[in-house]
């Protein structure tokens, strides 16, 4: 460890930030599920992207209609998500990794509370709900190796570049068109809110946030700076504050860790846990702390609907359609919000204390993994739970049962991180496959 945190010390702040090395990374068993997620979501996103233009549409009247055509292929690719599961388990069948059964079920109880918790209530979820358990269930099978997050990385700036593009050539399919009188005060310049193959600005803005962080990661320069300039140029065209600050969060998180990691090994997981703890904190505490109902443009009345809910079903939760049930409701809080904008709230609100034991040990998981791997001078698991934590500040990054265009962004690398082999195995690897 002593040696790989000299190497890491050395680096230069032109570097690309190290991964593990993998030979023939793009030929990997885990390349290959991550690029087909990636694909298949994408491609349902686009056909809604070029179905309808984007506007808002309240929650109240239903929401907005998917035209039966783009309807299919969100059907289909949704399927192929499932099917590659089935694929790849058949494939590694004589190679799963049972050692690792723990695991796969941490990944996977979140998940399993809130199906339960939404047959219980009597509202069961759609088929949506079989994609994020197909997704771990498929990474689980391949074990996946940390080096993949530099094909993250790829997939972050092709997301930007076509997010762009959409924005640029075909406006209405590409940029946002907010309801009159919403957030007056965001600042909006004359070129619109960009949304791309997203729903919304803040959509997108919250994807290429917490992959800013793996685009470090990618070792061609002719690639990486280009490909940081484009994605900094869509999050900045988003119009989304939280996506903004999470960035400036990324880039503070990694100037901090190159500084501290000249005293050692001990001081990097010290500053790396206490920085994501703080983090976490900040997330838990917003929501209980904040009382004025327009605070955080109107989210504060959203929190203390939250909480208040909370109180009432303490242990299990409404469900995770509490707020589209809400909306059916004379009590639809305006129809404006699908979720809570806080994942604490949003956890506690439909699954109560159940489901948050299950999110503390998945995040905790992920969080332990970041601190060891650090030590070994791996920071992109670090500033990819920054930004993730700064998001899941004022906005809810993660859910299970729906919203499946953020999961190859979001619950994917998250996967990645919690599913991949220990950081000691993998540095003794990338020390034998460096080795003369």
């Amino acid at each position: 460890m002593t040696s790989a945190l000299q190497v890491a010390s050395r680096r230069g702040w032109r570097d690309p930030l190290p991964l593990p090395r993998v030979e023939h990374l793009w030929r990997a068993p885990e390349t290959v599920v991550v690029v087909t997620v990636w694909l298949l979501l994408v491609a349902q996103q686009l056909a809604i992207s070029l179905s309808r233009p984007k506007m808002y549409v309240p929650l109240t009247t239903g929401g907005q209609e998917v035209p039966a055509w783009a309807a299919t292929v969100t059907t289909a690719t949704n399927a192929g998500v499932v099917l590659l599961a089935v694929v790849v388990v058949a494939w590694r069948l004589r190679e799963l990794p049972w050692h690792q059964a723990g695991t796969l079920l941490l990944a996977l109880a979140p998940w399993v509370l809130v199906v339960a918790r939404s047959l219980a209530l009597g509202r069961p979820p759609s088929a949506l709900a079989l994609v994020y358990p197909a997704i771990v269930v498929a990474l689980w099978a391949v074990r996946p190796r940390l080096a993949v997050v530099e094909v993250l990385g790829y997939l972050t700036v092709v997301t930007a570049t076509i997010s762009v593009a959409l924005g640029i050539w075909v406006p209405w399919a590409g940029r946002y068109v907010r309801a009159e009188g919403a957030d007056l005060e965001k600042p909006i310049g004359p070129f619109g809110i960009l949304a791309g193959m997203m729903l919304s600005g803040n959509d997108l803005g919250l994807v290429l946030a917490v992959g800013v962080a793996a685009v470090l990661t990618i070792r061609l320069a002719a690639v990486r700076w280009p490909g940081l300039a484009v994605t900094l140029v869509a999050v900045g065209w988003s119009a989304s504050r939280t996506a903004a600050v999470a960035v400036a969060a990324v880039l503070a998180a990694l100037v901090t860790v190159r500084l501290v990691r000249r005293w050692g090994a001990r001081s990097v997981r010290g500053v790396v846990a206490g920085g994501l703890g703080a983090l976490v904190a900040v997330m838990v505490a917003l929501p209980l702390l904040v009382s004025a109902p327009t605070a955080f443009s109107n989210r504060g009345r959203l929190w203390a609907f939250a909480t208040e809910r909370f109180a009432h079903e303490p242990v299990l939760g409404w469900g995770a359609d509490v707020f589209k049930e809400l909306a059916l409701t004379d009590a639809n809080l305006g129809g404006h919000a699908s979720h809570a904008h806080n994942l604490a709230a949003q956890v506690l609100i439909s699954g109560g204390l159940v489901l948050a034991v299950a999110m503390v040990a998945l995040l905790g998981r992920a969080i332990v993994r970041a601190v060891r791997e650090a030590a070994y001078g791996w920071d992109w698991s670090t500033l990819f739970l920054t930004a993730f934590l700064v998001c899941a500040t004022v906005e809810v990054p993660l859910v299970f049962t729906d919203r499946i265009r953020q999961f190859p962004y979001v619950a994917v690398p998250l996967l990645v991180l919690v599913l991949a082999q220990p950081a000691a195995a993998a540095a003794r690897s990338a020390a034998r496959s460096s080795a003369p």
